[in-house]
């Protein structure tokens, strides 16, 4: 999945470095991404986000569950602070999301994607390029016998 001229710029903020570095290299595979800058704390990413001189960012991929701060709890310091809007689309990534934590995601008007870790190329492709990605790229991750026969639904949640 390539494009033409990639001009997004993602952030991940992501407490563990090798889920953070499966993600960084799923977006830079994609083509869809010009810039990633990664942190592995959420205040850091909040200190970047309050500086006048940065990139403006069009997609963030949020760990959930993080030291010193939370994904929920950055996103209300970024929401009172700055405004949702600096934030572009955001994905929450967690290793095994609750319904609790999906809903109180979903209570941001920026959080568009509740996703399982790892990150896949389907997952950057509904991030980042939504109008290009269809249900049929969820179901490549499920095996022969859990496809659905007759619905192309996508199964996972986001």
């Amino acid at each position: 999945m390539t494009h033409a001229t990639p001009t997004l710029t993602a952030m991940i903020v992501d407490d563990s470095l090798v889920d953070q570095k499966l993600a960084q290299r799923a977006l830079e595979k994609s083509g869809l991404v010009e810039r990633v800058v990664c942190f592995l704390y959420p205040d850091e990413a909040l200190d970047f986000l309050r500086r006048k001189q940065r990139p403006e960012i069009d997609v963030v991929l949020l760990d959930l569950h993080m030291p010193r701060l939370n994904g929920i709890d950055f996103l209300e310091t970024v929401t009172q602070e700055l405004g949702e809007e600096c934030l572009g689309t955001v994905a929450i990534l967690a290793t095994s999301p609750t319904p609790e934590d999906t809903a109180r995601a979903f209570g941001f008007s920026a959080v568009k994607h509740v996703i399982a870790k790892p990150l896949q190329a389907d997952d950057v492709l509904l991030v980042c390029a939504p109008d290009r990605w269809t249900p049929a790229h969820a179901l490549l991750r499920l095996p022969n016998d859990m496809r659905p026969e007759s619905s192309r639904a996508d199964l996972r949640v986001h």
